[in-house]
């Protein structure tokens, strides 16, 4: 027996008990995807999206489009040193575009919550937390001549941070810039979170040369003259993200405004 046969053992004692569990509704869907019995997947994740309501898109990245919702069933958390859920609590949807590099590496500190379907198109959205202070770009315009610099460096910590288990898991971001970190509030801090690797390749498959996407300020030299995407370019995206965090612009804004790259 495979760990997803396991894991499907176990979600259908835990159904057998709460059969309107919508955080094992999605689990278990994600399971019998995994295990390439769709129409099992899609029954699950259909019925588990119904505890999901008040659906408003938010944005788009290169891994679809994202929605904030309200989760009626709430998600789980430890009160008491006992089990419990967070009721009516707001999460984000993001439709995916590779199911098995999401759950991987997708949101990384970000808290996953399980995988749902979209009802109307079919495709498959990720349950994860919503970050309550959008993304850093933004939050910069806003915010900037009041945040310290104790603070900038604690956002630069925490990127770097997921920046480097991206690649040390063997991938190339390929589309790293301030949109797609995003801030969340706790009651002592605010943590920064890279997200967002719809356009990622692993380093071991073939790259195109000579494809250029991406947000133009944060695409390296080499990438506009027929490179391919490297880790050394994720870390040029990484030094304008730091000039950002210094000056409160966006380096190369004149050009960037006449180029779509996307």
């Amino acid at each position: 027996m495979n760990r997803y046969e396991e894991s499907l053992a176990d979600l259908n004692k835990l159904l057998e008990i709460e059969p309107n569990n919508a955080d094992a509704l999605r689990n278990r869907g994600a399971t019998y995807y995994m295990l390439t019995r769709y129409e099992e997947s899609r029954k699950d994740l259909v019925k588990s999206l119904e505890m999901l309501v008040n659906r408003q898109k938010i944005g788009k990245g290169g891994f679809g489009t994202i929605y904030s919702a309200i989760w009626l069933d709430g998600k789980p958390i430890i009160r008491d040193n006992l089990r419990a859920r967070e009721q009516s609590c707001k999460v984000a949807l993001k439709s995916l575009n590779n199911l098995e590099i999401s759950l991987k590496l997708n949101g990384l500190g970000l808290e996953i919550y399980g995988i749902t379907q979209n009802i109307e198109n079919k495709t498959y959205l990720m349950v994860f937390q919503y970050a309550d202070n959008g993304n850093k770009y933004d939050f910069l315009i806003s915010n900037f001549k009041r945040i310290d610099w104790e603070n900038k460096l604690r956002y630069l910590i925490d990127v770097l941070n997921d920046l480097t288990r991206i690649h040390e898991s063997g991938y190339v971001h390929c589309d790293f810039h301030s949109g797609n970190i995003l801030l969340n509030q706790y009651k002592i801090m605010m943590k920064s979170f890279v997200t967002d690797l719809g356009l990622s390749k692993n380093l071991k498959e073939s790259a195109s040369k000579g494809e250029v996407y991406g947000v133009m300020p944060y695409v390296a030299p080499e990438i506009l003259l027929g490179g391919e995407y490297t880790q050394a370019s994720d870390i040029y995206g990484l030094g304008i993200i730091m000039t950002e965090l210094s000056t409160g612009k966006r380096s190369f804004m004149v050009l960037s405004s006449t180029l779509d790259l996307h």
